[in-house]
């Protein structure tokens, strides 16, 4: 089953109902994607897609947009994100954006590794680096479709 949804660009997304989103390990951290990939397949959600690319600036910000009031927040993460290589996956699951967001955890990796540190988040978090520099993005609900077509239209289509 498909779903639509309107994007403020004034696209229309339409993509899988529940079975697809996205999600990337950062660049500091890609000594451990495997593992945290392990961990996403130990849930039952699959790795369908992965490959090695460079975000520009201009796509971060795309993708973070909803921090544009926070400048501090949103200059460091568009930038920490466009710094260099991430790997970046296609997950496919029932309900998929739902629970990988609460297998990933708080996007704060210091409250994560604090209060949540089965996930993602609390197990793999640097705290040598900022709590803003958690190790994944992960598409919530809401954004699914919008980042899927930015990052993998090969799976996620615009009309």
């Amino acid at each position: 089953m498909n779903e639509s949804l309107a994007g403020s660009d004034g696209w229309t997304y339409h993509g899988p109902s529940d079975d697809l989103s996205i999600a990337f390990v950062k660049p500091a951290y890609l000594g451990v994607a495997d593992q945290i990939a392990a961990a996403i397949e130990a849930s039952g959600l699959r790795v369908i897609s992965g490959e090695l690319v460079v975000l520009t600036l201009e796509i971060a910000q795309k993708l973070y947009e909803e921090h544009v009031g926070n400048e501090e927040k949103f200059r460091w993460i568009t930038e920490l994100a466009s710094s260099g290589p991430i790997m970046l996956w296609v997950v496919q699951g029932k309900n998929v954006a739902t629970r990988l967001k609460e297998l990933v955890g708080p996007t704060d990796a210091s409250v994560a590794r604090r209060d949540f540190p089965n996930t993602i988040r609390g197990r793999f978090w640097n705290p040598e680096l900022s709590k803003w520099d958690n190790c994944i993005h992960n598409s919530t609900p809401e954004r699914r479709l919008i980042e899927g077509v930015l990052l993998k239209p090969t799976y996620f289509t615009v009309g």
